[in-house]
């Protein structure tokens, strides 16, 4: 089949809300001299959708979109002719939340984007003091898991800590007070988006 897409994907608009319905486009051209027909996957995040059918004359170009709701968050979205390996499109398109209707679900989409924006330099910063008070006590980096709490990891590391006698005081002092710290830390961002989120209320009562 001679075909491919032309100018990649592009959508009906690049800044939709979630649940908007957003249609996604590619245009495929014939270079053979006879109709061609095939089908066109379109994939989210790497999830393919139903395959839409296209049917182009010879030398000839089409349109072929599909329609998607998108839910809130970014999505890489892709496309490519259903029987050639290589994807011949590539974008991401960012959704954001429908525009809130009353207090409630303004305040609500301010802790969204509070926590959204500090949850990952939270995990940063706890991720650093984690591999600093290790090194300092030159105890093993802990391998979490979901039932592992800061508080419990802090009990069972300061054990550990504790027995590394060949370290020097200082340093395990400071990997005690290091461990201490990630306990706040963890927790600290979260209290601060409530925070936020109680200033922007009191500034729209005002």
């Amino acid at each position: 089949m001679l075909a491919s897409l032309v100018d990649g994907v592009w959508f009906s608009t690049d800044s939709p809300a979630s649940e908007e319905p957003v249609t996604i486009y590619v245009a495929v051209r014939n270079e053979a001299t006879s109709t061609i027909a095939g089908k066109v996957i379109f994939s989210i995040d790497s999830e393919n959708l139903p395959p839409v059918d296209f049917s182009v004359p010879a030398k000839g170009l089409v349109r072929v979109s599909k329609e998607y709701n998108f839910p809130r968050g970014k999505h890489s979205v892709s496309a490519q002719i259903e029987g050639e390996s290589t994807s011949l499109g590539n974008r991401t398109i960012s959704v954001s939340s429908p525009p809130p209707e009353t207090m409630k679900e303004y305040v609500q989409e301010a802790g969204r984007t509070v926590v959204d924006t500090v949850e990952p330099i939270a995990d940063k910063i706890e991720q650093r003091l984690e591999k600093t008070r290790d090194a300092l006590a030159k105890i093993d980096p802990e391998i979490k898991t979901k039932k592992d709490s800061p508080l419990t990891t802090f009990v069972e590391k300061s054990k550990e800590i504790a027995a590394q006698k060949d370290v020097p005081f200082w340093r395990r002092t400071a990997a005690f007070a290091l461990g201490a710290l990630i306990i706040p830390v963890h927790y600290w961002m979260w209290v601060l988006g409530l925070v936020l989120i109680g200033i922007v209320f009191r500034m729209l009562r005002d």
